[in-house]
């Protein structure tokens, strides 16, 4: 995914979004949504795809979250869940969207992430005003980012972190220091084992 692909697809969900919080009466201008972007291509809040290895942007999946405001709140039963939702089915996988332009978004919830304590703090925010995006957008510290990854360690997630790694976008030192911030109880002391194994290998081929 480049970063005119990351920014389509920024802009369609805010739309979305949007219009639906507009439907409820939320003043939208005022109160913009905030749009969380999660999984591998949060690192575009970050750097520029120039920048990256190819490992790091090869997906054509976005997964976005909604962080819900007061108004959202007030206006939804279930803002988070709701809103995802209707981003899935308009602009999800299998969608036309996706047929016509070869992306997609995948709707989640931001619980589904196994993040370090603080990562709040640490957001980045796109300023996506210039392209046309209405909606708050934040993405990830990539070392949060990573520290995520390691609570699976699929071979897609090695290979991403591996990739970053070497590039030296990552520092194996800092990345241990994160992962040692996560108090998920979903990061078990199997997962955990795992993570220090796979650490250990990077600051070999390091």
């Amino acid at each position: 995914m480049n970063r005119e692909e990351f920014y389509h697809l920024l802009r369609a969900s805010s739309r979305i979004i949007e219009h639906e919080r507009g439907q409820r009466g939320i003043d939208t201008d005022v109160h913009p949504a905030r749009i969380l972007v999660l999984g591998s291509q949060s690192i575009l809040g970050s750097w520029h795809e120039d920048y990256l290895p190819e490992e790091a942007t090869y997906s054509i999946e976005m997964d976005v979250a909604l962080l819900p405001t007061e108004d959202d709140v007030m206006f939804f039963d279930d803002p988070a869940q709701e809103l995802v939702d209707i981003i899935d089915a308009s602009i999800g996988e299998g969608t036309l969207f996706q047929d016509e332009f070869e992306i997609y978004v995948q709707g989640v919830e931001q619980k589904t992430a196994v993040l370090p304590e603080g990562w709040q703090a640490r957001l980045i925010e796109v300023r996506g005003r210039d392209y046309g995006i209405r909606s708050k957008v934040l993405c990830l510290d990539p070392y949060d980012l990573c520290a995520a990854k390691m609570a699976r360690l699929e071979m897609k997630d090695r290979s991403y972190i591996a990739a970053l790694v070497r590039a030296g976008d990552i520092d194996v030192d800092m990345l241990q220091r994160r992962l040692s911030q996560v108090t998920d109880p979903r990061m078990t002391p199997a997962l955990c084992a795992q993570a220090e194994d796979f650490i250990a290998a990077l600051r070999r081929k390091d």
